[in-house]
């Protein structure tokens, strides 16, 4: 007896599961539709008055295209309006870091010493920067961001 009394109440979860399910995809999926895709991206970008919101929207797209070229670009260009963006900083680093292109990311570390240590000693520990570290201009640099940090 008491297990069909079990039964309504396991059914009213289950739907109840189902529709919060479903009404998580349906908003997540319409948040996505809302927002502009490359494409839309570079022509606002091209105009002479984007925002730096534009800018950096445009980086993030390109990073998760896996663009890291183009997304370091974009990001630097974020970066000229507002050189102590912490985030979008240590997002440029980060991808700097996975294009391989060591004399970039090694240009952009020092430049990251001098303006914010501490985020510097914070991608320094960052998996992607670890393979650069066996190098000693990189070892150097490191030992430097941390000594500043602590100042």
């Amino acid at each position: 007896m008491s297990q069909h009394r079990r039964t309504p109440t396991t059914l009213v979860l289950l739907l109840t599961a189902a529709a919060l399910v479903y009404l998580y995809v349906a908003g997540g999926s319409q948040v996505a539709a809302d927002q502009p895709g490359l494409a839309e991206l570079e022509l606002a970008i091209a105009q002479p008055d984007a925002a730096p919101a534009t800018w950096r929207l445009f980086a993030q797209r390109l990073h998760e295209a896996g663009r890291l070229d183009h997304a370091a670009v974009a990001y630097r260009r974020c970066l000229e309006s507002d050189p102590y963006d912490r985030e979008v900083r240590l997002h440029c680093a980060s991808v700097l870091a996975l294009t391989g292109d060591a004399e970039s990311f090694l240009e952009f570390m020092r430049d990251m010493v001098l303006i914010d240590a501490k985020l510097a000693v914070e991608v320094f520990n960052r998996p992607e920067s670890k393979p650069y570290l066996a190098r000693a201009d990189f070892q150097a640099l490191q030992a430097e961001a941390v000594s500043q940090s602590m100042d």
